[in-house]
């Protein structure tokens, strides 16, 4: 990784927040829902006969349109929604016309870690996951307690266990 390409994603990830009128304190976030209120943004829905493609975006001159698996969960549909909209936004200036999105293998792997650590900035913001996990210190410290700490605050920001 590039020295302080996390610094400038996150900012980006900040900045792009703001645009779409994101409160600091506002979760969770329903990406299919920012999509859905977008004029630059289509948002359709595709079962492509395969959970590992995730989905994809189409980088037009006026708007972009995104595609989202349908056999996917709720929560890996925001998840994957959140990466598409980074490569709408952050990405679409570079001369891709299109990226297909995949559980395993990428088209450009530093794109692909900006979608996939930009959608996770979005939804789960570091600073909200780091004062959460201080909150909840006393779980860390067993493996059963951990996994449902885990699982909990997927649940609270619709979004996959990691």
């Amino acid at each position: 990784m590039i020295l302080g390409a996390k610094k400038e994603l996150y900012e980006y990830v900040w900045g792009l927040r703001e645009s779409l009128k994101i409160r600091a304190n506002q979760y969770p976030i329903d990406t299919l829902e920012l999509c859905r209120r977008s004029h630059t943004t289509q948002l359709l829905f595709h079962n492509f006969n395969t959970r590992g493609m995730c989905g994809t975006a189409m980088i037009g001159e006026e708007s972009s349109t995104i595609v989202i698996n349908s056999s996917r969960t709720r929560e890996e549909q925001n998840f994957d929604c959140g990466h598409e909209i980074i490569h709408c936004t952050k990405h679409s200036d570079i001369g891709v016309a299109y990226f297909n999105c995949f559980e395993e293998g990428t088209q450009n792997s530093f794109l692909e870690w900006e979608a996939n650590e930009g959608s996770a900035e979005l939804l789960v913001p570091q600073g909200v996951l780091m004062k959460m996990l201080w909150e909840n210190k006393e779980k860390l410290a067993s493996p059963s307690r951990v996994g449902k700490l885990r699982a909990d605050m997927a649940k609270e920001f619709v979004v996959p266990v990691a």
